[in-house]
């Protein structure tokens, strides 16, 4: 999979794949050594608070178009729902039903 190297250092994140113990072997046979970055600290991080900020507004944003949207279609289907009262309704005054 790698090629060997005589002296070969790799940044590695800490996704589970890079902590297979496979990987992990391979990566010793073929002497490389990993450097892990720190566990992920969102608090130490300026982006990661701002990027935070960004998903929350667009869930919201999302959250709110989906509320107009089921409104939108609540109030279509009740409209529609009693517009079909009212034609069944006159339909049965229309036949002397009442």
């Amino acid at each position: 999979m790698l090629p060997a190297f005589k002296k070969c250092s790799i940044i590695m994140d800490n996704y589970q794949g890079n902590r297979a113990k496979l990987f992990q072997k391979s990566l010793k046979r073929k002497n490389v050594k990993a450097i892990w970055l720190p566990a992920w600290s969102p608090h130490l991080s300026l982006i990661e608070n701002k990027f935070s900020l960004v998903k929350a507004e667009a869930i919201v944003s999302v959250i709110i178009k989906n509320v107009r949207a089921l409104k939108m279609h609540a109030t279509r289907w009740i409209s529609g729902t009693m517009r079909q009262e009212k034609i069944s309704t006159q339909s049965r005054n229309t036949l002397g039903h009442e």
